[in-house]
């Protein structure tokens, strides 16, 4: 499982929320704000490789009707 960190600036200054991935690498926020996020891997298991990478994530509103 690896350790994710999401924030809110792409500099990854402002830490927002902290999740850990399932056996499947997936990993669920819920009850996010609209407006733009980024994720960034900031630990991984022993034999695995740490994508320091920062990911953009944009939240939209959706109303079904």
């Amino acid at each position: 499982m690896h350790i994710t960190y999401k924030y809110r600036d792409s500099a990854c200054t402002q830490k927002m929320r902290t999740g850990t991935s399932d056996e499947n690498g997936q990993i669920r926020f819920d009850r996010l704000p609209t407006g733009t996020f980024y994720i960034k891997e900031t630990g991984v298991p022993e034999g695995y490789l740490l994508d320091s990478t920062v990911q953009q994530v944009v939240v939209n509103l959706l109303i079904w009707m």
